[in-house]
């Protein structure tokens, strides 16, 4: 019976599209495009998406912005993450500075739950937006090309006005943050309303489909 449940979640989980493509092709149906007609190729290593020859980025649903920006802001923590904690618990360790009172840390597999990650997570989003800074570690044990490195967190912390907090050991690929401020782990951080304003336009206009990516599209 064990050998038979293991095979279905392993089927399952073989059907099941990664974060990156549903995010895409929700993305797609709210400007009316049927993906179901499109040709869509998605490298997540490198966070690139190809749809009908066009080459995108991460896109995200307009709406993920404007819920979140809906959301209380009660900004009560210093400190925010909720996430897998790595296979060699990497983000443990790189985390276990901010474990404090002032600080919300949440080490979920959350995020590797099919049933989970393919819908908007309010509670995730209520709790991103109740700190005023936003870790987002990358995995230490990441086998794909580090010159690449990118996460969903630092995008979902501009959504949410969060300043991201990237980490020296694990850094984020300069293509993917550019333009968009956010600090290190080892500098002072300090909140500012103007900063998290501009990282959520900058973010809405790099991190969802444009008027023109839409037209070629169509």
């Amino acid at each position: 019976m064990k050998r038979q449940v293991k095979r279905l979640i392993k089927f399952a989980l073989g059907k099941t599209k990664k974060l990156q493509e549903n995010l895409l092709v929700e993305a797609l149906k709210e400007v009316s495009i049927d993906p179901r007609k499109c040709r869509i190729s998605i490298d997540h290593d490198r966070g690139v998406s190809e749809v009908n020859g066009v080459k995108l980025g991460i896109i995200y649903p307009k709406r993920y912005f404007y819920t979140s920006e809906c959301l209380p802001a009660s900004r009560q923590y210093e400190y925010y993450f909720n996430g897998y904690p790595g296979d060699d618990n990497g983000r443990r360790d790189m985390l276990r500075p901010y474990q404090k009172e002032d600080s919300q840390i949440i080490f979920s597999r959350d995020g590797r739950n099919i049933w989970k990650k393919n819908s908007y997570n309010r509670v995730y989003y209520v709790g991103m937006k109740s700190a005023r800074f936003a870790l987002c570690p990358h995995q230490l044990d990441w086998k794909g090309d580090k010159d690449c490195l990118w996460t969903y967190r630092f995008i979902e912390a501009c959504m949410c006005r969060s300043i991201p907090i990237l980490f020296r050991r694990t850094p984020l690929s300069d293509a993917f943050t550019d333009g968009i401020k956010y600090y290190w782990d080892d500098e002072p951080h300090l909140y500012d309303e103007e900063i998290t304003s501009r990282n959520f336009c900058e973010s809405y206009k790099r991190f969802t489909l444009s008027e023109a990516e839409i037209a070629k599209l169509r």
